[in-house]
């Protein structure tokens, strides 16, 4: 019964983006631009042999191409494919957390963390694959700090690491010229989730009292977010849920 919601989003002529929404698990965006392919999260391990079809049906030969993931953050429902994949682009604190999955020494949320792994088929990451392409700041102050710029065909990121209130190491991409935000689990469209995907979230605030390390700081950091797009019509496309339209005046 996996049946993913697929919309196309025209961003120019040579580029898009295609999300894949699975019933349960991170969404998947899909950057199609200049015939190269960048991935956004990744969804669940057990959904592999699903989600290899679905992205060999929406980029054909996806398998013998050469493939990045950029990841939001370290969740298990966000980083399930990593092995599929030729580098994986993260922020340092989110290597060192997968580096210390590799390793069989990562406390963060345990014992959530173990049933998530053992329920979804999670395998860690040789981190000879981690690619971590900006600067490590230790002690963040502001709830959204900006760390570098990531740049893939059309797109220009600006691209911001949260403090950690969903979790340490996450980051968010803004686009300014064509008005695209990625913002993992700090903001997702509550209100654009299929009726699969709502109940399957309520699971994880049952079972670790909330989704976010830290709902005061998470809060904040999503008010950050908005307060950084500047006057236009943005798309916002969240961890969860459809893109979200959003319009600053």
């Amino acid at each position: 019964q996996f049946v993913p919601r697929i919309t196309g989003h025209k961003v120019t002529e040579d580029t898009e983006i295609i999300l894949i929404e699975p019933p349960c698990g991170s969404n998947t965006a899909v950057i199609k631009s200049f015939g190269k392919i960048l991935c956004i999260d990744s969804g669940y391990a057990c959904y592999r042999t699903e989600m290899m079809k679905v992205l060999d049906d929406v980029v054909p030969g996806f398998d013998r191409i050469p493939k990045r993931l950029l990841l939001t953050h370290g969740d298990v429902d966000h980083c399930g494919l990593m092995n599929e994949f030729d580098q994986v682009i993260v922020s340092h604190k989110t290597a060192s957390s997968l580096q210390k999955e590799y390793e069989e020494e990562n406390p963060l949320h345990k014992p959530y963390v173990n049933i998530c792994k053992s329920l979804t088929s999670y395998a860690p990451l040789n981190p000879e694959k981690l690619r971590t392409p900006w600067p490590d700041i230790p002690n963040l102050r502001a709830p959204l700090t900006q760390i570098g710029f990531f740049d893939f065909g059309d797109f220009h990121f600006e691209v911001y690491e949260g403090k950690g209130g969903h979790l340490p190491g996450e980051i968010v991409l803004i686009d300014y010229d064509h008005k695209i935000a990625f913002t993992g689990d700090i903001h997702i469209n509550t209100h654009g989730l299929t009726a699969e995907q709502a109940a399957y979230n309520q699971y994880a605030p049952i079972l670790m009292t909330s989704v976010d390390t830290d709902p005061k700081l998470c809060s904040e950091e999503r008010k950050a977010i908005l307060g950084r797009l500047g006057v236009g019509k943005w798309k916002i496309f969240g961890g969860h849920g459809s893109p979200k339209d959003y319009c600053v005046k």
